[in-house]
């Protein structure tokens, strides 16, 4: 077979195709009048992959869409602004199925608004997908969840330059994906909830002082705010916080030990509806000892890295919960209490333990484990969860796993344990009583080709509005165990596929 060159006319070919596709990006118009459209949104549904959508002075009241490559860029971020209009979602949504690339610069992207029951995607920018993202020269400000936040596991980037992020409730920059690389600088983050959370590098903050080589550094002895001493103490170091009250609001992107007097003494709240409390970085190692955390509309604590936290009070929180974990974690004898949302979640591949907790008192699941997550619930009392749709003591889904050991799983307002998907537990010397319907429930009727395999042995199970143990009858599902003690459950003790209870279960 003979290889012909590509030759002189081919690169000519080429060079004429590349500049023709040059000459027919186009640039489209917006402003209030006078324009080709008077829409953000219209501009970018007319647009070509390609072309920059140019938004004059003036301030549009939208919730935007992108999911082709394209420029949009504003008349300098003092002048022109998009603001968010529908109450529960991102004021600038980007997603692809497909890699795109996206610039957005010289823009104000502010107040998304909060719906009720809130949705988790009040965000400035929620990003998703197959996306590469530059924000330049933008303010994103006074958002009812974050200014940027990365959802989902898609690879993709997000660069960050010369922006003023601020006034957003729970943080400037948020970051679930671990495949998702974010980077920039020379941005101002300030009055947010947070600074960064999840898979964000801890260059991308400001520190409040200069890093030292200290060990040991005290609050207020040494430094006026929580945030500064651990901004100054070296890596691996302690930060002792002495009695009172402290805004919180911290970003720990290092590995440290930060003490407080006593969870009757040392109090953290994040700024004024605000939160989480704390947010401990992917890679940094934290153990948290001594406080009270209250306030948060968000988490109490965020934990992307490793952290153990001991003789703390996690309470009030307001959305999701007192703990999103995904990471690895330690959760021990704490309050976890009067969250809206959950009180512990774990997610992704998180590795917890918890034990020695009172979780009570949150609006949906006390703990929640989901994806590919691993949990160890040991000697903790779950109770009196409720007002929410999914008010459970605890809820496993996907392709989660947990031993359950020890627990007191009562009064919560719908099941005591529920296991869905794929999900793979080991439940021994519980007791698990006076739940509102099912003591234990294996399996959804409404979910076709679940798989769960679940081992129950030796607990008690007693008094719940429903049945004891109830299991769907798909054929995937797997039940073992013996020597559980079954009374006075309302509808019976063990119900629906009978067949999966095997000789010695108990009834």
């Amino acid at each position: 077979m003979r290889v012909r060159s590509f030759g002189c006319f081919g690169w000519v070919l080429l060079a004429v195709l590349s500049f023709g596709a040059v000459l027919s990006a186009k640039t489209l118009t917006v402003c209030p009048s006078g324009c080709s459209y008077t829409s953000v949104q219209a501009a970018i549904d007319a647009a070509s992959p390609g072309d920059t959508i140019e938004v004059r002075a003036g301030t549009y009241q939208e919730n935007i869409t992108i999911t082709k490559s394209l420029t949009l860029t504003g008349a300098g971020r003092d002048l022109t602004f998009i603001r968010g209009q529908e109450p529960g979602k991102p004021v600038v949504t980007i997603t692809g199925d497909e890699e795109i690339s996206v610039t957005v610069q010289g823009l104000t992207i502010a107040e998304a608004k909060a719906a009720t029951p809130r949705t988790w995607r009040e965000h400035g920018f929620r990003i998703s997908g197959k996306v590469r993202l530059v924000v330049r020269g933008c303010r994103v400000s006074d958002n009812a969840h974050s200014g940027l936040v990365v959802v989902g596991t898609d690879a993709g980037a997000l660069e960050v330059s010369d922006c003023l992020i601020t006034g957003n409730a729970v943080a400037a920059i948020g970051n679930n994906s671990p495949n998702f690389v974010v980077s920039g600088g020379n941005n101002e983050l300030r009055d947010n909830g947070v600074d960064l959370y999840g898979f964000v590098p801890l260059s991308m903050r400001t520190p409040l002082v200069v890093g030292t080589e200290r060990t040991l550094v005290h609050v207020p002895r040494d430094y006026a705010t929580v945030q500064e001493a651990i901004d100054a103490v070296a890596p691996g170091g302690t930060v002792v916080v002495a009695s009172g009250t402290y805004v919180g609001g911290l970003t720990i992107g290092k590995s440290l030990t930060l003490r407080g007097a006593g969870q009757e003494l040392t109090t953290l709240r994040p700024p004024p509806d605000k939160g989480p409390v704390v947010s401990i970085l992917a890679g940094a190692e934290a153990k948290i000892e001594g406080f009270t955390m209250t306030g948060s509309v968000w988490n109490g604590v965020t934990a992307y890295g490793d952290v153990m936290l001991q003789n703390c009070v996690i309470s009030g929180s307001g959305l999701a919960g007192a703990f999103f974990i995904a990471g690895c974690a330690t959760v021990s004898n704490c309050t976890i209490s009067g969250n809206g949302y959950r009180g512990i979640s774990v997610g992704d591949t998180a590795r917890a333990t918890i034990t020695g907790n009172a979780i009570t008192d949150n609006t949906n699941q006390g703990v929640w484990v989901g994806r590919s997550a691993h949990a160890e619930i040991v000697n903790n009392q779950i109770s009196n969860n409720k007002g929410g749709e999914f008010s459970d003591g605890i809820h496993m889904m996907n392709n989660s796993s947990a031993v359950i050991r020890n627990n007191t799983i009562t009064g919560n307002a719908r099941l005591g344990i529920g296991l869905w998907d794929a999900a793979q537990a080991t439940i021994t010397d519980n007791t698990i009583r006076q739940n509102g319907s099912h003591g234990i429930s294996i399996g959804y009727e409404g979910y076709p080709g679940e798989t769960v395999q679940v081992e129950i042995s030796r607990n008690r199970i007693q008094m719940n509005g429903d049945c004891g143990v109830i299991v769907d009858d798909d054929p995937g599902i797997r039940v073992t165990g013996r020597g559980n003690w079954f009374f006075a459950n309302d509808k019976g003790n063990l119900c629906g596929d009978k067949r999966k209870f095997p000789s010695g279960f108990g009834d």
